[in-house]
Order: structure tokens, then sequence, then C-alpha cells
């Protein structure tokens, strides 16, 4: 008895310590890490120089002029004009420095995507889903920290955590009904516009005029600087442009093994390049004609599936999926067994990239992608299997 409330006891911190042990060992250390180090780091900071400098990093000869390697392959730079100011702002510290402020940052983000995915487990919206255990507080952020995904971007300097947390922070946000702040976290979310989109949309068809008015305002403030600069349609053709170039570079072609998504599985297999953007959106339009078939709880879970395993996405980017953690707990609890195949599905998602990708078979590299859709039709299936029990605990 002794025994097991000892175990009980330090069960959470242990596994809180063990996230961040491997955090800091493989993500900020790097340990075992053979990458380029602060590769994305790198090429934000070439783009924040380009723009202080009175030119547009979305001008290949200008970003190459302000690259501080030599050595390294320089990727396009895609990221959206709304992302000037925090880049500007990298550009004023040397790398090493850059570095430590968004480790510093993306601990923080742990910590509070975290506590966001406790609470929204803790406080459930649909009728009938139990509330998780107050344990989540601890495992949340311990998984997130031990993720293969949030330790690439550390490594990286990569901000994909940054954009998750605050795509997070709104799903709770306008749960609560503030509007206001939820606007702002949505226009800050869209430094990764190809992952807030389906979130906007599902916004937009339930009518939350006040958080996407504020949003647009936001994001209007902090693009304000670069297309002033270079004149607005010139600045954001331009960001189309790269964004379209940036899809040409090998680590974000279709079938390579860090994208993920439909396409790039088909790619992977031999079959044609495809872009399934339009069907993603039309797939958040179904999802919410049919909104009162499935449990509420499982819609920020079910557009980060979409977004990542149907469209388009990177391996790191899997850090949006924090929504999944609540849903899962929400309808596995008191289901033990399915929580093994949960873990089990969870440490063939964690394996690193290198170790798939060595061997060289496109389609064994999609592994994640694979998994991915599993986790949709699954989620798909407990959200309609729940939603009756819902239905009739609101009556």
């Amino acid at each position: 008895m002794f025994r097991r409330a000892a175990l009980q006891r330090w069960a959470r911190p242990l596994a809180l310590a063990i996230g961040l042990s491997a955090l800091t060992g493989f993500g900020m250390l790097g340990i075992a890490r053979h990458g380029v180090w602060a590769m994305d780091m790198a090429v934000f900071q070439a783009a924040g120089r380009s723009w202080l400098a009175g030119e547009s990093p979305y001008d290949r000869a200008s970003l190459d002029r302000h690259f501080p390697r030599d050595y390294a392959y320089l990727p396009a730079f895609a990221s959206p004009p709304v992302a000037a100011p925090f880049y500007m702002g990298l550009a004023l510290f040397s790398e090493g420095a850059a570095m430590r402020l968004i480790h510093v940052l993306d601990l923080l983000a742990v910590a509070l995507l975290g506590w966001i995915t406790a609470r929204m487990a803790w406080e459930p919206v649909t009728p009938g889903l139990l509330p998780a255990s107050r344990n989540v507080i601890w495992y949340f952020p311990a998984l997130f920290a031990f993720s293969t995904f949030t330790v690439q971007t550390l490594w990286l300097g990569q901000v994909s955590l940054l954009g998750a947390t605050a795509l997070q922070a709104v799903w709770y946000l306008d749960r609560k009904g503030h509007a206001v702040l939820g606007g702002v976290c949505l226009a800050l979310a869209s430094i990764k516009p190809q992952l807030m989109m389906l979130p906007l949309i599902w916004f937009l068809l339930e009518r939350r005029w006040r958080m996407v008015f504020v949003s647009g305002v936001v994001a209007g403030l902090l693009m304000a600087y670069p297309l002033v600069l270079n004149g607005p349609v010139t600045e954001m053709r331009a960001w189309l442009g790269a964004v379209q170039n940036y899809k040409t570079h090998e680590p974000n072609l279709l079938g390579s093994c860090f994208v993920v998504g439909i396409p790039s599985l088909i790619a992977a297999a031999g079959g044609p390049g495809l872009d399934l953007t339009l069907m993603g959106i039309a797939l958040t339009a179904v999802l919410w004609w049919y909104r009162r078939r499935i449990c509420e709880d499982d819609v920020p879970a079910f557009l980060a599936l979409i977004a990542l395993a149907i469209v388009y996405g990177h391996d790191l980017d899997f850090v949006y999926l924090a929504p999944l953690a609540v849903s899962l707990t929400l309808h596995l609890q008191g289901r033990p067994r399915a929580g093994l195949v949960v873990a089990g599905l969870l440490a063939l998602f964690f394996i690193p990239s290198r170790l798939i990708c060595q061997f060289g078979h496109p389609v064994i590299g999609q592994w994640r992608t694979l998994i991915a859709l599993l986790f949709l039709g699954w989620l798909l299936w407990l959200s309609i299997r729940d939603a009756p029990t819902a239905a009739r605990a609101a009556r």
C-alpha cells in the first residue's frame, strides 16, 4: 500500500522531469543530433535583417545577402509579413542570443500549452463527457516536452510551438467568451497561416465576428511595416510567390520524409502531385454542417488532423496536435486497453525521422501520415459514438 502511494506521489513529477530532461538534452544541448543547429533561426534572422534594411526577404537576392552562413543550405523564406516584427526583433541579437530567447519562449510555451490543454480537458463543453483527472496538469506538459516534434522545434529554432500555443489559446478563450483576447491570439497564430486557416474558416462559419475582426486588425498592425515599406500588393504577391518557391526545395517536396499529408503519401507512392487545400476547406464545412453529430470538444483536434493528415504540413508541425490529447483523454477514460493502443501509436509517432528516413523507402517514410489518418478515423468514430449520449445529457 505504501509503495503504491509513493509511486502515485512521485510518478507525476518524475514524468515531467523526464520530459524536460529530454527536451533540454536533445532539443537544446544537441545530444545525438545530426541536423544543422538553428537552421530555421538563421533564415528568420536573415528575413528580419532584410526588412530592417528596407528590403524584402521574399527577394531571394536580399535574403541571401543577409544570411549569416556560407556553408549551410538556405531554403526559401515563406513566413507571412505578419511575422515581420518578431523576426526583426530576432535580427537585433546574435544567433546564439536569439536561440536562447527562442528556447525561453518555447519552454514557456510548453508550460502554457500544457496548462491550457489541461484546462480544456478539465472543463469539457460537451454534455455527458466526464472531466479528465487533475493529473493531466503534470502529464500533458511532460508529453509535449518529450515529443520529438517539440525537440526538433527547439533544435532548429522554429516557431511552430509558439503558433500551436497561440491557436490552442484561441479555442480556450473562445469557450470562455473572451473574443478580444481570442482575436489577438488568432492573429499571432497566423504566423503559420496554413495551420490557422481551417480554424479561421470554422470561426467564420460560427459567426465569431468580433474575434475575427480583432484578429484582422491585429494582423494588419503586425504586417503594417513591410506592407508600407514595399507596397501591400507587391509584398503580398512576393510572399505568395515565395510560398510556391518554398515547396520546390527538397525538404519541402511532396513525398519527402519530412512532409506529411495525403498528397505527400501519394507522391511517395509514385502518384501525381496534388493540392488538397480545397478538400480541407470542404471537409471543414462538412464538419460544421454536421457539428451536432459530433462532440464539440473534438473540433480543434479534427481541424488539426485535417490540416496535417490530409492537406500539407511538416513533421515538426505535429505540435499542433495538442487538442488531440484532450479528445483522447475525454473519450478513453476508464479504457486501459485503448490507452495502451494510444501509447503504442505515440511511441511510433515519436520515432526520430532520421531513424526511418535512412532506409530510403518513400512510403515507409510517410509512417506519421498513416498514424495521423488512423487517429482521425478513430476520433471520428469516438466522437460520433459519444455524441448521442451528449445530446441526451443536454436535454
